[in-house]
């Protein structure tokens, strides 16, 4: 098992999918990250000119340094920009990318029977599995670490402040928003996290799709017309219950900033779970009890 685990790691984080994956996803959290530092400059330009007022009119001004933070001038952390919402568009797509479509070309290729004669089908299929969900993971969160860790060079990283609190798009009925205003950094490790689970799963989806279909370009489209299915759910949801406002978009869902209707742990787990119990079943029970071709 260790063996084929290193072999399979190998193959997803040294292809050149993996790549491409996290530079397009890179280049959408950059774009991100300007559109902050143009807001930033423009909000300490404001700030000068109401400090050099205040000397002639002698009224001071609250400086407001909660406004422009670290949490909400990351891709995460800010909903607004051309390169948040084109990111938290195509993710589906881009954690499938890497390795979700593998086990589709080795099925053709004949590479699958080789390895199931080696390993077994047992320890083939649990290998593929862990590394087409940590693949599909690290696809989603390595851009946003990666952003973090360059806004964090150009933003204080100061404690939110609930009084600013529509700065940060993080409200009294967000998800863990006592947890923002407490403990920001571990707020964003644990988002972090949410996104890694969510999108692994998505990863193994694609991986599901290929006992199914031959095609990888359709494979790797199948974790985005999930996310597009539970999107579009919510208008029959919110249309059969007016009472419940609950978000079922993972588009949005997965963002560490509020975007329309509150985020709650039930609908995220109970996604993962189906997802997880689905995408198993498929790969890990089914596929072992059919011979493959």
């Amino acid at each position: 098992m260790k063996e084929l685990l290193k072999i399979e790691f190998k193959k997803s984080l040294k292809n050149k999918s993996f790549y491409v994956s996290i530079i397009i996803a890179s280049v959408f959290t950059i774009l991100s990250l300007i559109f902050c530092i143009n807001n930033y400059q423009n909000d300490m330009r404001m700030m000068r000119d109401l400090s050099r007022q205040s000397e002639i009119t002698h009224i001071t001004y609250a400086p407001q340094m909660q406004v422009d933070t670290l949490f909400n001038h990351w891709v995460g952390g800010e909903p607004v920009s051309l390169g948040t919402s084109v990111y938290f568009f195509i993710f589906p797509i881009l954690c499938a990318i890497p390795y979700g479509w593998s086990y589709c070309v080795e099925r053709k290729s004949g590479y699958t029977r080789t390895m199931i004669v080696h390993s077994g089908k047992k320890v083939y299929f649990l290998a593929k599995y862990i590394v087409t969900f940590v693949s599909g993971g690290l696809a989603m969160v390595i851009p946003l670490v990666l952003n973090i860790m360059m806004a964090a060079a150009l933003f204080p990283a100061i404690k939110p402040d609930v009084t600013y609190g529509v700065h940060y798009a993080v409200f009294k009925n967000s998800l863990m928003s006592e947890l923002f205003y407490t403990r920001p950094f571990l707020y964003v490790f644990l988002y972090l996290c949410i996104d890694f689970v969510f999108c692994g799963l998505l990863a193994c989806c694609s991986m599901a799709a290929a006992s199914f279909v031959r095609q990888k370009y359709i494979v790797t489209l199948v974790p985005f017309m999930i996310c597009l299915a539970l999107h579009f759910s919510m208008k029959f949801t919110y249309d059969f219950n007016n009472y419940y406002n609950k978000e079922f978009s993972p588009f949005y869902y997965l963002r560490p900033s509020s975007v329309s209707y509150p985020t709650s742990f039930f609908i995220i787990g109970m996604t993962a779970m189906v997802l997880f119990v689905i995408t198993f079943t498929v790969t890990n029970v089914w596929e072992k009890r059919h011979e493959i071709y």
